[in-house]
């Protein structure tokens, strides 16, 4: 099965492209892929879109996760310390549509980001 995402996206090579080069570059960050799924089931639910909570659900249960944690990224937090200042980080950055405070900021430094990644 082909997502929709990707069907519309090949109507359009340059944006497939586009995409799938921000997808690569993004590959080379320090965040693995269970923080990525983290911060993704937060985000889609942020969003309100079902279609990507169902994929990025999928996706994650890959990872062998427990429910209350799924649970858990959805509302933008983790049960695991270090994931959790991530989780909410990213969470803040969606409702607040990128725009967060300096305190913000360094909450997240405070836990251990870099700002580069990891």
């Amino acid at each position: 099965m082909v997502p929709n995402a990707f069907r519309m996206l090949a109507n359009g090579p340059a944006a497939l492209q586009g995409y799938l080069g921000l997808r690569g570059a993004l590959s080379h960050g320090t965040l693995d892929e269970t923080m990525q799924r983290r911060i993704a089931l937060a985000v889609s639910e942020i969003n309100g879109s079902e279609y990507c909570v169902a994929g990025n659900t999928y996706l994650a249960r890959m990872g062998k996760p427990d429910d209350a944690e799924i649970t858990a990224n959805r509302n933008g937090a983790s049960n695991d310390p270090y994931a959790d200042a991530a989780v909410r980080f990213a969470a803040k950055i969606a409702r607040a549509r990128g725009h967060v405070s300096d305190d913000d900021v360094r909450a997240a430094k405070a836990a251990g980001y870099t700002g580069t990644g990891g």
